[in-house]
């Protein structure tokens, strides 16, 4: 059974051209892989916006483009961080009785070696993925090394059980540099969970949400 998870970034609006985009290129892939089901994740990030999630943000841009979706669509409405993006996708999953025998997950391009690392690790037991860490971080270095890891542009990584697609989102210096450092919290993380607590209470603050 093929999954396809879209992670959000931010509540989506029309005129953000850069997210339109991300969307426009998401849905390419869903119409070429034709998943069973489709898992859209993000929460209640912006205030502003109150009672919609980046899931539910997303799923209505899609659904307008291709309708037949609807019924495929799973929101996962509860995540602030790709750590959490990954752990309650599969969580509302197993609820389901679902069982991927393949898992897509797209990311922006920036995000690509944090998400694929995480989702590695994380499904290592519920897929039965017979890599271990050493070798993720061997085909994460022949990426860089082989193609190049210019988070510009598109990117993928996978196996035949996980493929992370990257998108090309980002641009700005500080917006790179930002991910940089999360990407090396949410990864420590794995064996630190105070330390991705920490981080998901940071990222309350900053987007200004309760806790």
């Amino acid at each position: 059974m093929k999954v396809l998870f879209i992670l959000g970034y931010g509540i989506f609006q029309a005129e953000d051209e850069r997210y339109a985009h991300y969307l426009e290129e998401s849905l390419v892939h869903i119409t070429e892989q034709k998943p069973e089901w489709i898992v859209l994740c993000g929460g209640y990030s912006n205030p502003k916006y109150q009672g919609v999630s980046e899931a539910a943000s997303m799923a209505g841009w899609l659904i307008e483009k291709d309708p037949s979706l609807k019924d495929r669509i799973i929101l996962e409405e509860e995540s602030l961080t790709t750590f959490h993006n990954l752990k309650k996708a599969q969580l509302l999953l197993q609820e389901r009785g679902i069982v991927p025998t393949v898992v897509s997950i797209i990311c922006d391009s920036i995000r690509l070696p944090k998400t694929y690392f995480l989702a590695m690790a994380m499904y290592k037991e519920w897929l039965r993925l017979p890599q271990d860490e050493a070798e993720v971080l061997r085909q994460l270095a022949n990426l860089h090394e082989n193609v190049g890891l210019d988070v510009t542009k598109d990117l993928v990584v996978g196996t035949d059980i996980i493929t992370v697609y990257g998108i090309a989102r980002y641009g700005t210096a500080e917006e790179i540099g930002q991910q940089i450092v999360g990407s090396i919290l949410e990864v420590r993380g794995l064996d630190h969970p105070e330390l991705e607590e920490e981080f998901l209470a940071r990222r309350r603050r900053r987007f200004g949400i309760d806790a």
